[in-house]
């Protein structure tokens, strides 16, 4: 189903909806896991907590999506973002912070092969007393001379980022609509009484732990290759770098497998989906980048000179 088919909807479009945000929930969670076994290395940092819709049950609602809208069907929320309600205990290393959360999400990739951009972590920074700062600014630099960086107060404290037209609620950072994922405080008690009675705090979180350490993937293993295959292996190899054979072959797969309306159907609603997901589509500005398009297109369609021996159009 394309993205403007007005079609309704079947029972199972509606349920494949459905658990497609519950799993991008939980890969926002287990990033939000993973981001907060991070930084709480960070000795300036005391709680984290995860809010937002990510740590609350979806709600049903008439998505934004065209063929759900048209028609009045209700799915359960998309997650956009991850929303972090951070409390430091000072404000004068933020970019520090800044560079460490970058780093994080890399290795959440590298580790995991779960992609989550920077600008979908939104940073709410408290301090010791549950008051709102800020936020975590994700710019290189402070200011960037972007037109985020004219909101009011904006950057009075290096990285420190205010949006005009947020109003904070501290209701939504109650602990009824919150997950903690990291205490210092609580953490430390845990070790004195630990201490207290004897036993030794294990030096790593244990496995389930919202901020444990994820243990590493063993390599797959793998019987060693014959000679037989080896000289396989090489014998593709020296094929694959005959353009000539490789086009022939691209050739007569292509004529000899029928075109699947239905499976690139779905290949591309998958992609566009995955584009929403990454903010990539809808554009927000449709126009964003056209300067490049026309110079291509110019360079690709413009017409020569006529010479003397080709005949003028």
């Amino acid at each position: 189903m394309f993205p403007n088919d007005r079609r309704r909807p079947s029972a199972r479009a509606i349920a494949e909806e459905d658990k497609s945000m519950l799993e991008l929930q939980a890969r926002y969670r287990r990033a939000a896991e993973w981001i907060a076994s991070h930084l709480r290395r960070n000795p300036d940092v005391q709680r984290i907590a995860l809010v937002g819709s990510v740590a609350l049950p979806l709600q049903r609602e008439v998505p934004r999506f065209f063929r759900f809208r048209i028609h009045g069907i209700e799915v359960l929320h998309e997650c956009h973002d991850i929303d972090l309600a951070v409390t430091l205990s000072r404000f004068d290393r933020l970019d520090a912070l800044r560079r460490q959360l970058g780093k994080c999400l890399a290795g959440l990739l590298k580790a995991e092969n779960v992609g989550i951009a920077t600008h979908q972590v939104d940073t709410f920074l408290l301090d010791a007393d549950g008051a709102y700062v800020g936020r975590l600014c994700r710019f290189s630099a402070c200011p960037k001379r972007k037109d985020e960086c004219a909101a009011r107060d904006c950057g009075r404290l290096p990285f420190l980022q205010q949006i005009d037209t947020y109003t904070h609620r501290p209701e939504s950072f109650s602990k009824e609509r919150s997950v903690l994922l990291f205490d210092r405080a609580a953490d430390a008690g845990a070790d004195a009484a630990d201490a207290d009675e004897g036993r030794t705090p294990p030096r790593t979180p244990p496995r389930g732990h919202v901020w444990g350490r994820a243990r590493p993937v063993a390599a797959p293993c793998r019987a060693p290759r014959s000679d037989g295959e080896t000289r396989d292996r090489r014998q593709n190899a020296d094929v694959i770098r005959d353009p000539k054979l490789l086009q022939q072959l691209d050739d007569r797969l292509a004529a000899e497998t029928p075109v699947d309306f239905a499976a690139n159907r779905r290949v591309f609603e998958e992609l566009w989906r995955h584009a929403v997901r990454l903010g990539a589509l809808p554009l927000q500005d449709p126009l964003d980048g056209i300067e490049v398009d026309l110079r291509l297109a110019e360079a690709l369609n413009v017409r020569r000179a006529a010479g003397p021996d080709r005949p003028r159009p």
